[in-house]
């Protein structure tokens, strides 16, 4: 599957800059549409035709699909309960709900990929690396919510308020805690606090061991409030999530100035959004609630998809650039491969598809 997405995003992106160059546009713009749409199916297919595959299936998707019709409490989200019993008049096969959140994760992440990636395969793969694409086979609606708000992230860069918002909006009909990320729309233009970047992470990361009172007063206002009491506050940290992304951020650092200076207007907001997952992955160590803060940190380490790929770029040398892009691919997958393939989070492996019932 990553290695298909890869093949056809990587030669969608290469007709899509053919096509700005050559005076035969219209074929080299058909070749890319073509393969752009089949870029998506791959992934849309393995989140679509899952079978029994992550925590939510059955303990969440499938009873509560098969109750939608004589239930209506079952999701905050009313529009997403809407779609719920929209299919049940259809259809008893919840397949049909997988193959619609598959294919919208996965088309909204090709599309952000297409507007924040200076290489596209590069993020394809980067996002099964990450851990984002197996999270997303158990909190699907959350995964399907992220994807269409990093969409209207795109938006929000250009300053088109009322399409980020718009994105935004549709983003909160799977799930609303989406509204996290309503605030930096606006703060990434904000040069004051782009000025003074480097002061809020110092203080940040001197007054987050004295949080854990105030988050657990905030959060349960985010839909995270079922956490607090109940068998995931266990005192676990989410260390492999805080690895990940203060891995990222360090070697970011270390490429600060020509990254600033390459990418004026999507450095600045990427590397925010990167900072904030790693001081929520810090913060874990003092919430230990890890089930809740990974959903709160995974609203924030999406950025490291397309940071990857700059700090690539603007390094010229060819052996350093492959070194730091190894580097990189270790931070990243190290603690995907502890937390899937050793200690089986979210349970999505070993995977099987509906005609293997």
């Amino acid at each position: 599957m990553t290695a298909i997405t890869a093949v056809m995003l990587g030669f969608s992106q290469y007709f899509y800059q053919k096509s700005k160059v050559e005076l035969e546009t219209k074929k080299n713009i058909i070749v890319y549409y073509v393969l752009f749409f089949l870029s998506i199916l791959p992934m849309a297919l393995v989140a679509g035709l899952r079978y029994e595959v992550g925590t939510d299936y059955n303990h969440t998707y499938v009873p509560n699909f098969m109750t939608a019709l004589t239930k209506n409490d079952q999701y905050s989200e009313v529009p997403f309960l809407w779609l719920n019993m929209g299919l049940r008049h259809l259809t008893d096969d919840p397949v049909w709900l997988f193959l619609i959140m598959g294919f919208l994760f996965a088309f909204f992440m090709n599309l952000s990929i297409k507007k924040l990636s200076d290489h596209w395969a590069l993020s394809s793969i980067l996002l099964v690396l990450s851990i984002i694409f197996f999270v997303s086979l158990n909190n699907s609606r959350q995964m399907v919510a992220l994807a269409i708000a990093i969409y209207g992230f795109t938006f929000a860069l250009e300053k088109k308020v009322v399409q980020s918002l718009i994105s935004l909006a549709f983003a909160m009909c799977f799930h609303s805690s989406m509204v996290l990320l309503l605030p930096f729309y606006f703060l990434i233009h904000w040069k004051w606090f782009k000025k003074y970047i480097f002061i809020f992470i110092i203080l940040s990361i001197c007054i987050l061991p004295f949080m854990n009172p105030v988050v657990r007063f905030v959060l349960p206002y985010f839909k995270y409030g079922y956490y607090f009491g109940s068998e995931h506050d266990n005192g676990k940290s989410i260390y492999p999530y805080f690895i990940q992304t203060l891995g990222v951020s360090l070697i970011t650092l270390y490429y600060f100035k020509p990254l600033e200076q390459q990418y004026k207007k999507k450095f600045f907001p990427l590397f925010l959004m990167s900072t904030c997952a790693t001081l929520i992955g810090f913060l874990g160590f003092f919430v230990r609630i890890p089930e809740m803060m990974s959903r709160f940190l995974l609203n924030f380490s999406w950025a490291n998809l397309f940071l990857i790929p700059m700090i690539v770029n603007v390094e010229k040398n060819k052996i350093s650039k492959i070194c730091i892009l190894f580097i990189l691919i270790i931070i990243i997958y190290a603690p995907t491969y502890l937390m899937i393939n050793v200690w089986n989070n979210h349970e999505v492996l070993p995977y099987q598809w509906i005609f293997g019932k």
